[in-house]
């Protein structure tokens, strides 16, 4: 039996290694050893929580994506896909200067694929200290509602937003907002709103490192209806003694204010009282109408008035007439009227200030009245009669000045 296994050895073995080489050939030729390449494959990133851990962010600055060239059999390699790859980098093994070797593997082929470019990549990062900062939620309604219409209230479900990110970056945003769009609206409505974080200028900020803590807010947006009332200002208090009131000024006179409270229905008027107390000089104010308004109550459009209340001194002034000076009223036709002495008569007069300093005799026309007064045949009878000036200037007569007559026919 030995002698049978042996016997021709050379040429048995001879035949096995040229069988190998055929096999080889064969699988060489029908299935060969081939190469693809891969590209923008992206990085997973695991275990990032110690950097986040150290209140910090970071940035990917290279390795977010990478390249490589696989080999293999081609019955394996036409059949691997990107998605196959499990491209990982772990920031367990991150370097002290913030590099990561990423890791390549093919779960599902195991060594039947192998890397051959681009086998060792790896990811760098920048570290930036990180922030959060919370904003109000602010309603920005595009358009206008329908006339007669006014909006009420806007409220945002959360009304409270946080933002974190990079701390330069978190530092730019100024506000939050929502936009909701009201034109041609004519009752109150809600609406799912996405939040955008605004800088100081107004601008939308696009950047994929600041993460809100919510994508989307419940808006509420409430109408009410309109109508126009009347603006009165009133004064309030003694002023100083010698000081009056002559005027009041303000605008505008009317407003339009919204609501559907029983305080807007029955509200007619908005009355702004205006304490003068102790005042000597001219009142000139800005007021703050929503102020002067009840709860629910709102104003459309202007929201402020000017009032001006224009306060003057009282003073005196003395004008000395002559009895010929004097008008004659309700005088009979066939009478003649006669002073008995021709002597100047003071008339003391009080108004403000700016009324009375360049009053004149023809100003207040000083004038007597005869009415009930009879013609008498007697020469020497006399008459002392009031003087009168004239009622349509704002002056105060302060004497009583009078004149002596005689009426003759």
């Amino acid at each position: 039996m030995k002698e049978k296994i042996t016997r021709n050895i050379g040429l048995k073995s001879l035949s096995v290694i040229i069988a190998a080489i055929v096999w080889l050939l064969i699988v060489n030729i029908d299935d060969p050893i081939t190469t693809e390449k891969f590209r923008d494959i992206p990085v997973t990133i695991i275990n990032d929580e110690v950097v986040l851990d150290l209140e910090q962010v970071y940035d990917v600055i290279q390795g977010e994506t990478i390249n490589f060239t696989v080999e293999g059999r081609k019955s394996i390699i036409d059949k691997v896909r990107a998605r196959d790859f499990k491209v990982v980098a772990d920031f367990n093994l991150i370097s002290s200067y913030d590099t990561i070797q990423i890791d390549i593997s093919v779960p599902d082929y195991g060594e039947q694929v192998r890397v051959v470019e681009g086998k060792y990549p790896m990811m760098k990062i920048s570290r930036e200290e990180s922030m959060e900062k919370n904003f109000k939620v602010d309603i920005i309604d595009k358009g206008s509602v329908a006339n007669g219409y006014y909006i009420g209230e806007k409220t945002a479900s959360p009304n409270m937003l946080s933002v974190s990110g990079p701390k330069a970056r978190v530092e730019t945003v100024a506000s939050i907002v929502v936009e909701v769009e009201v034109a041609g609206a004519t009752e109150s409505f809600s609406v799912k709103s996405i939040p955008k974080a605004l800088d100081a200028n107004g601008y939308y900020i696009d950047d994929l490192k600041l993460v809100l803590s919510e994508k989307e807010v419940d808006t509420k947006i409430k109408l009410v209806q309109t109508k126009q009332v009347n603006l009165v200002v009133n004064p309030k208090g003694e002023l100083p003694e010698g000081y009056v009131v002559t005027s009041i000024e303000y605008e505008p006179k009317t407003v339009v204010i919204a609501g559907d409270s029983e305080e807007y229905k029955d509200f007619r008027y908005i009355a702004i009282n205006e304490s003068i107390v102790g005042a000597t000089t001219t009142i000139e104010k800005e007021i703050d109408l929503q102020e002067q308004l009840p709860e629910n109550v709102y104003l459309v459009g202007e929201s402020t008035a000017v009032i001006k209340i224009k306060i003057e001194r009282v003073k005196t002034k003395t004008i000395t007439i002559l009895p010929k000076d004097l008008r004659i009223k309700n005088k009979e036709p066939a009478s003649m009227v006669r002073h008995v002495d021709g002597l100047p008569i003071n008339i003391i007069v009080s108004g403000v200030e700016s009324e009375i300093k360049d009053l004149t005799v023809a100003d207040i026309k000083p004038y007597i009245d005869l009415q009930g007064l009879k013609v008498n045949s007697n020469s020497q009878t006399e008459h002392i009669l009031p003087i009168n000036i004239n009622p349509n200037f704002e002056i105060t007569l302060v004497n009583k000045p009078v004149t002596i007559i005689t009426i003759t026919e």
